[in-house]
């Protein structure tokens, strides 16, 4: 994420998303606080490559679900979303990018 956006919180510049139900928090890394709106409204601003990952409660991580941009990535989100699970969503940087 840009540096310019801090936590007000805690002053961080490290977010991380969560989609569910096709709202989103983008939550801070240190305290976990952040806003709350709808993925759908930002989705097609969305241009890095993102991995998206289910999580529980206690935000362990479950499956992961997409890795890339675009179209695909969010109908990915979009469904596991609709369906009720939380999706963690992280930009990941290409030396960060898995080759299967």
């Amino acid at each position: 994420m840009d540096d310019d956006f801090r936590c007000d919180d805690c002053g961080s510049s490290k977010f991380e998303t969560i989609v569910h139900y096709g709202s989103y928090i983008s939550a801070c890394t240190t305290c976990r606080q952040g806003p709350t709106t709808s993925f759908m409204a930002v989705a097609p601003a969305l241009t890095g490559i993102y991995r998206a990952t289910l999580i529980d409660d206690d935000w362990r991580h479950l499956e992961q679900i997409y890795e890339g941009q675009g179209v695909g990535f969010v109908e990915a989100v979009r469904i596991a979303a609709r369906s009720g699970s939380r999706v963690l969503i992280r930009p990941i940087a290409d030396g960060d990018r898995r080759h299967d």
